[in-house]
This record gives structure tokens, sequence and C-alpha cells, in this order.
């Protein structure tokens, strides 16, 4: 039986990176999640099929996962891997009832994510990065970063076919290879127009990406992330749980503070669900307590 399960496994994660577009490492997670469920009923239950799995034998998982000191968002994304592999089994008529339907995630308290001020951001991309490649190219992807909004994974996906500069606009490809148009303000534009004559200098006919290593090769999150700890670093303002996806967050944040409407920047974020967008509303408490006390008759 475990064999069988194993076979479904491996069908459901063809079916995600071939119909769902997912990325080789979702893909992998979503794997190692179902591969410990797997050993858990290997170890823990006898049932002769995958249909004989029962609302109560994931209750028994979840009861394991706390012993071992799972916190509640690790829990949550099992079940979410657990939700999505018993719904397709379901949709393809392996299995006649999904057990996942009678199972509640547990409720977890959403972090609010780390973000830097505008005058923060405005002191970061004002230092001086340097003439060289490394320093032309470190600001670009700062200002990118910033102007767009953009994921690092989609930042790393850019290539130059991708940017309009009639336009100041560049296509980033999001979650689920979903495209989206982003804007490129001024000082993005001025910065990818200085590094571009550099970038000619590093790399050969055939490289299409934007951003580049000292190699000439498309250049990997990881050394994009270095970059953005560097320059948080230089300029001290770096502290534990800042990262490059706080650029993200700063970015949404300060469209929210200066009046941007909450789905377009859901669009700008390229977020599925509105949901996923609203927890920068709580980000901007200091705004709305401002503008309630300049406006409201009854604030004092």
């Amino acid at each position: 039986m475990i064999q069988d399960i194993h076979k479904f496994k491996d069908r459901f994660l063809l079916y995600l990176r071939l119909e769902r577009n997912y990325s080789d490492k979702t893909v992998y997670n979503y794997s190692l999640d179902l591969g410990d469920f797997i050993d858990f009923l290997s170890d823990e239950v006898a049932i002769k099929d995958i249909s004989d799995v029962s609302p109560l034998m994931l209750r028994m998982y979840l009861s394991s996962l706390r012993r071992r000191n799972y916190s509640r968002r690790s829990i949550s994304r099992r079940l979410a891997a657990l939700r999505s592999f018993f719904r397709y089994l379901v949709q393809r008529q392996l299995i006649d009832r999904n057990p996942m339907s009678a199972i509640k995630n547990p409720r977890i308290e959403k972090k609010l994510p780390l973000f830097l001020t505008e005058e923060q951001v405005e002191y970061l991309l004002s230092m001086d990065y340097g003439r060289d490649f490394k320093g032309l190219r470190d600001k670009a992807i700062m200002e990118v970063l910033y102007s767009t909004g953009a994921r690092v994974s989609e930042l790393v996906g850019i290539s130059l076919y991708d940017i309009d500069m009639s336009s100041n606009t560049v296509r980033l490809m999001g979650k689920g290879r979903k495209e989206r148009i982003a804007v490129l303000g001024s000082m993005a534009r001025k910065a990818i127009d200085a590094y571009l004559p550099l970038r000619a200098g590093v790399v050969g006919r055939d490289e299409t990406a934007l951003f580049v290593n000292k190699f000439g090769k498309r250049i990997s999150p990881r050394s994009v992330e270095t970059i953005v700890k560097q320059r948080l670093i230089q300029a001290g303002m770096w502290k534990k749980g800042l990262s490059v996806h706080s650029i993200r967050h700063s970015f949404a944040t300060h469209l929210l503070n200066r009046g941007a409407g909450l789905r377009d920047v859901q669009e700008m974020l390229g977020h599925k669900n509105l949901m996923t967008t609203q927890i920068y509303t709580h980000l901007t408490i200091d705004k709305m307590r401002q503008v309630y006390d300049a406006a409201h008759p009854h604030a004092h």
C-alpha cells in the first residue's frame, strides 16, 4: 500500500510541476511534507489502501507533529500540502472522499513583516555604492526592488527583453508563472541606464539576464540576498529579520501610507488573494492615527 501512495505522490508532484507550473523549491517542499506523512502511515497505522486514510488518522498525525514540537505555522504548511494532495486524488477519482474536509487548520498569528521607513529607504538608496560594475549593479538592484516591489525570484528572472524603455515598465514572472507589468520609477530607470554599459563588459553574446554576476551569468537569489544584507549593514540598518523581502514590504507599506488603494497594491504585488495584501493594513495604523487626530472633530 505504501508503494501505491508513493506512486500517487509522484504523480501529484508531476502535476504540480507540469500543470500548475510550481517552482522546483515549492515542489521539493511538498515532497518533504507528503513524505513525512507517508512515513507516519508506515510506522503508526495499518491500512490496505489510500482510500482508508481517515480524519482520525490525520488527527493522529497532527498529534505526532505537536509531540515533535512543530510550530503552528509548520503544522499549517503540512496540512496545506495534504489538503492539496487529497483534493488532487478526489479530482482524479483515485479516492471517493476527501478525509481532509473534516480537518481545520490551527489558528496562527500573522507576523507583521519587517519594513523600512521612507526616510530609511531614502538614505539606503542615496549612499555611495561606487562607480564600478558591482557598485552600479547593486544600486540598480536596490532601486528596482523598491520601485517594483518584486520578489527576489522575480528580480533575478528579469531579462533585457522584459524591459520596455519607452514606457518605463518591466515584465515580472510571479508565482505560478503568472506575468504582471511593474513600473520602473525614474530613479530605477536612471540606475539601470548607468549599470548597462558595465554589464556589457562582462557578459557573453547570448546572456539575456538583466542582473549578472562578475562572471557574466544570471545572478542567483542567494547573491541578491547577500547584496541587500551588505548594503543594509553599510547603511547601519541591519537587524535580525530584515531581508531582501523587507524591501517589498516597504514598497507596499509606503504606497498604502500615501493613499494607494488596497486592490491596487494587491495588483502591484502580484497577490492572488486580497487577504494576503491586507496584512499591510496593520502596518499603517500610525498613519491612520495621524489622519484621525488631524481630521476628526472628537479626536481630542
